[in-house]
């Protein structure tokens, strides 16, 4: 008979809430905020709780990643007014928590006394994905992030050096959502595109995963969200979104918004925000890296970028400015953006297998960084007044618009608006299999011996030279490269 009763009682413990709801107690409904929702805050809720419910938030947190239909509270103590923030903070945290909804029901006694607010036994989420499909998506966000990880991060690098790699990694392979839908940090992680939100739920997302401390700061005044980050027991303002231009252009990558203290940042338009944190310090109000509108990689032991003049640099201390020049540009031509309302230099990088390539107005170089003692080799050659105006490189391919260049007095520029090529291939890949190798050196050999016809894609791509035919010097040199020698 003992064992009778005490299967009984373990059968009632194991039985769904929600079956023994309707006897023994009461259900109301709330709704939170959240900023993969598009919302910042309730009518009375801060960006931090005034209390610690740190039992409650670990209980929420386990069950809504298991994707429990019902989340228990043990020893409950809190009532129902307290869950909005309890709730939004849960969600805000965990950034793989899309798949939750912000209306969630609770559950409390019926011998409770005051049921405007009682005390809250259980949660029940909403979730707004299947179990398997919330599980798929995770899966997909955890590789993207690990594949940022992996491409970014090396253990030689400071805290600041990996907040910038990542920092500029954003910008250069996600962009601003428009259409203004996308705000979890799955859109733009898996999709590549999102709004404010999704880059700081991002951002802090990837950041935590390499054990630096990243929080939020929001303003509903602005309707604007970005990053605070903690690095030798101090806090700094990171506002990836501002610094990732729109419309999108494909290699800048600004840093004006990246390390900035708070009087810095109110001085620069942010304004009435609301964080846990306090940033008082101003070590890098007056670093050159803040006026650097060019991704910076970190290689060797040095910082590469493209200066405002369009040169080649390298740095042992970026903070510091203390450059060296390993391209002197000796172009002077400005771009006006999208908007048509600045001129900039418009010269950027983009690191692929071992090499930089950057562009200048007179065409594309490549450069070894392993090698202290190499020199650029220009990979495409400037032509017919098209210039190029961009750069990036995806799935191995390098690509970039050009424009065509107009003079006004002694200044000289190019307005983006006027796309009027896209180059989209690698450099003496005849074959178009995106391997440079000594077969395309054979098959742009053949072509100018035997008239062989190739593809119009591979001609261009065999026109190593950029002088518009493809010929055997072009053969030569991409023979000359598959073997190590320079152009």
């Amino acid at each position: 008979m003992k064992k009778i009763i005490c299967l009984v009682l373990a059968l009632i413990t194991l039985m769904p809430f929600s079956v023994m709801a309707e006897e023994h107690y009461d259900k109301g409904t709330a709704t939170t905020t959240a900023y993969q929702e598009g919302t910042y805050f309730g009518e009375s809720d801060g960006i931090a709780l005034a209390a610690d419910y740190s039992k409650e938030m670990s209980a929420l947190a386990s069950g809504i990643a298991r994707m429990s239909d019902i989340i228990y509270i043990p020893d409950p103590t809190v009532r129902a007014s307290e869950y909005a923030g309890i709730m939004r903070e849960v969600i805000n945290s965990n950034p793989e928590f899309f798949y939750v909804g912000t209306l969630y029901s609770y559950y409390y006694s019926k011998d409770e006394e005051d049921k405007e607010n009682p005390v809250v036994l259980a949660i029940k989420p909403t979730y707004i994905m299947s179990t398997a499909e919330a599980k798929a998506k995770i899966g997909r966000m955890r590789q993207e992030a690990s594949k940022i990880i992996n491409t970014c991060i090396d253990d030689s690098m400071t805290d600041y050096t990996k907040l910038l790699e990542i920092h500029d990694y954003f910008c250069l392979n996600y962009e601003y959502d428009t259409t203004l839908q996308k705000h979890s940090a799955y859109d733009i992680l898996v999709d590549k595109k999102g709004v404010c939100e999704a880059y700081s739920l991002a951002y802090k997302y990837v950041v935590s995963r390499i054990g630096i401390n990243c929080d939020y700061a929001a303003s509903d005044a602005m309707n604007h969200i970005w990053n605070m980050v903690e690095i030798d027991n101090n806090w700094f303002h990171v506002d990836v979104t501002w610094d990732d231009p729109v419309p999108n252009v494909n290699g800048r990558a600004r840093h004006q918004y990246f390390m900035v203290d708070d009087e810095t940042f109110k001085e620069e338009g942010h304004y009435d925000w609301v964080s846990q944190h306090i940033a008082d310090n101003a070590t890098y109000k007056n670093s050159p890296m803040r006026n650097i509108d060019s991704a910076v990689y970190y290689k060797n032991g040095k910082y590469y970028h493209i200066d405002d003049l369009g040169n080649l640099c390298c740095s042992s201390d970026i903070c510091k400015g203390d450059c060296q020049k390993k391209y002197k540009s000796g172009s002077k031509y400005y771009i006006a953006d999208k908007a048509g309302y600045f001129y900039k230099k418009m010269s950027y990088i983009v690191e692929y297998n071992g090499c930089f390539y950057f562009s200048e107005a007179d065409g594309v170089y490549k450069l070894d960084y392993s090698d202290e003692n190499a020199v650029p080799i220009r990979v495409y050659t400037s032509k017919n007044n098209q210039y190029p105006v961009d750069l990036i490189i995806t799935n191995g391919r390098l690509k970039f618009h050009t424009a065509t260049l107009y003079t006004e007095g002694r200044m000289v520029y190019s307005q983006p608006m006027m796309y009027s090529t896209e180059y989209d291939g690698l450099f003496g890949d005849a074959d178009d299999n995106s391997t440079v190798d000594i077969t395309d050196a054979v098959i742009i050999a053949n072509s100018t011996v035997d008239d062989q016809v190739i593809s119009d894609k591979g001609y261009k791509l065999g026109d190593v030279d950029g002088n518009a035919r493809v010929s055997m010097i072009d053969a030569i040199r991409v023979a000359q490269n598959t073997l190590g020698a320079e152009f």
